[in-house]
């Protein structure tokens, strides 16, 4: 169903390379990276949740279609860890369960949509399993700054949900231990 609040309609493809609108049953990834930049000592940060992306509706996140090996290996070359650091987990949670939060303020109201928008960088290029998360525009996200209330609410709603289960793929701890010094 479309938001009725000027948000573009999930059902629709918004992007010809995609396999189509993103699915309920899509399990949907996010990559976290090494200590320096996701991890602390108690483990991810919410930081891995990047505030700038998800208030623009533009947070990268990758479509789990088959769940093979192969498929995690040509999602992770698209991946580029920040400096010093290396991919370390792949969370993810079922669409629906990402369309399911809600926010207090507005407990009737989808506050996140998962769009089928495959461009992985500003000069074009694309993956077809390449999708976005964007809160909805009744919440106002670009009024909205990383520390109001009700962007916290939802942002650590999504942080919960993706790391709710075990992730999606790890690397090994030993090539945590050798990330991590380098």
């Amino acid at each position: 169903m479309a938001c009725s609040y000027g948000c573009f309609d999930e059902a629709e493809q918004l992007d010809e390379v995609s396999p189509g609108p993103v699915r309920d049953e899509e399990v949907l990834c996010r990559s976290a990276f090494g200590k320096k930049a996701h991890y602390n000592n108690s483990g991810p940060k919410a930081g891995f949740i990047n505030n700038k992306d998800l208030l623009a509706g533009t947070l990268s996140v990758w479509r789990r279609l088959d769940g093979t090996p192969q498929e995690m290996d040509d999602i992770r070359e698209q991946l580029f860890p920040p400096e010093g650091n290396a991919l370390w987990d792949v969370f993810g949670a079922k669409a629906g369960d990402i369309r399911s939060i809600r926010a207090s303020n507005e407990p009737t109201l989808q506050a996140l949509h998962a769009y089928d928008d495959c461009r992985t960088d500003n000069s074009g290029g694309k993956h077809r399993k390449h999708a976005v998360l964007a809160i909805c525009q009744a919440f106002s996200p670009s009024s909205l700054s990383k520390d109001d209330s009700i962007y916290v609410e939802i942002r650590d709603a999504l942080f919960r949900m993706l790391l709710k289960s075990s992730p999606q793929w790890s690397l090994p701890d030993g090539e945590r231990t050798a990330s991590v010094s380098q």
